[in-house]
């Protein structure tokens, strides 16, 4: 198992769909692969009678250009605490670049955000040439622990890993980078990935967000600021936004 659970102290552009992160432990995490980077908008909110509980999918929303792979985003709201009748919502807040989930007091659930290819038979190849190897949650504040699934598909099968952020995440101070091996999904074969889940329990009364869901590269620090030769390919890539969708063969 190769997760590891980062608190960044730096973040910083490098190109639209790049960013790096220094961490405490002198490792950088480059995110390169966006499955989502949250720079559209869109709200979803579910609110069901004390005592009833129930789940609703919403339209698929389009994702912006930022997302070089993946087009859509369907979400799912499922309310399975209800003592008050009052709210579950997520907010994707383009303009903070943000997704948030929001539990009010009594109530408390499951958020699913599900994507999609653009074009039925499709796959992408998430580790960019061979050069990503790990898929990383970028988590920068919870008020409440809460826990959440990753799940990747490829043309045969599928995979998923578990991770949890911690009570008191202050608001960007540090953020949580979690990531994941490709090999902890159990041989899913992130060259040919055709959909992917993002699944959050979200416990009453949570107020969380997350800023990036995709593919990352893990480096030691450099502390003269030389960047590795493999975060020069990378970023390279995410500049061009040369990250593969094809066709699959019949």
């Amino acid at each position: 198992m190769s997760f590891r659970n980062l608190s960044i102290l730096a973040l910083t552009g490098a190109a639209s769909t790049v960013f790096a992160g220094v961490a405490n432990a002198g490792v950088i995490v480059i995110p390169v692969v966006p499955i989502d980077s949250f720079v559209d908008a869109g709200d979803a909110s579910l609110q069901l009678p004390i005592g009833t509980f129930g789940s609703q999918t919403f339209p698929s929303d389009a994702l912006t250009p930022a997302n070089a792979i993946f087009s859509t985003r369907t979400g799912t709201i499922e309310i399975n605490q209800n003592d008050q009748g009052t709210a579950l919502n997520y907010v994707v807040a383009g303009g903070n670049e943000l997704l948030t989930v929001s539990a009010d007091s009594g109530t408390g659930g499951i958020v699913t955000l599900d994507y999609t290819l653009p074009f039925d038979g499709a796959t992408a190849d998430l580790t960019v040439g061979g050069n990503v190897g790990d898929l990383g949650l970028l988590i920068p504040a919870t008020d409440l622990p809460f826990t959440y699934d990753l799940t990747v598909f490829d043309t045969v099968t599928s995979g998923t890993v578990g991770g949890s952020a911690p009570f008191g995440i202050p608001d960007f101070n540090p953020p949580q980078f979690d990531t994941f091996g490709f090999d902890d999904f159990g041989g899913v074969d992130f060259t040919e990935v055709t959909r992917a889940i993002l699944t959050i329990n979200a416990p009453q009364n949570v107020d969380l967000a997350i800023d990036f869901f995709g593919g990352v590269i893990i480096e030691e620090h450099n502390p003269d600021g030389v960047p590795e030769p493999t975060s020069l390919v990378v970023l390279g890539l995410g500049a061009l936004g040369a990250f593969a969708v094809k066709r699959r063969n019949a």
